[in-house]
């Protein structure tokens, strides 16, 4: 028996390595920290104590990490979060039309808000 995926906010791709993708693939599909230094995790792998591995770091980060909340996300973008709640509900029957004008509507993320959004 399988068990069907849960949706979320995001969907991840890939989870290969950006190296092995073919170019396209990798600027269309490949999900990329905004500037790959700042943020949560980032901050728990760079401070972590000597004879602390990586792995180690991030699992320790990981139990106290609190993603945002629903007013949160709100809050960076309500434009962004309205169109992913129509999206989820709609994904079936919404038309490539309908989509490409609402999202072209919103608002791109400062890159603050990009790190915040990615832990």
């Amino acid at each position: 028996m399988t068990t069907q995926p849960k949706t979320t906010l995001f969907t991840i791709n890939t989870t290969r390595s950006p190296e092995l993708l073919s170019e396209f693939a990798n600027q269309n599909y490949y999900i990329k920290h905004p500037n790959n230094s700042a943020g949560f995790f980032y901050a728990a792998v760079n401070n972590r104590p000597i004879g602390i591995s990586v792995r180690e770091a991030m699992i320790t980060a990981s139990a106290v990490f609190n993603s945002l909340n629903y007013t949160e996300l709100i809050n960076i973008n309500e434009d962004l979060y309205n169109f992913t709640r129509n999206f989820l509900v709609n994904k079936e029957d919404l038309k490539y039309d309908e989509l490409n004008n609402a999202m072209l509507s919103i608002e791109s993320l400062s890159e603050n808000d990009k790190i915040l959004l990615c832990g």
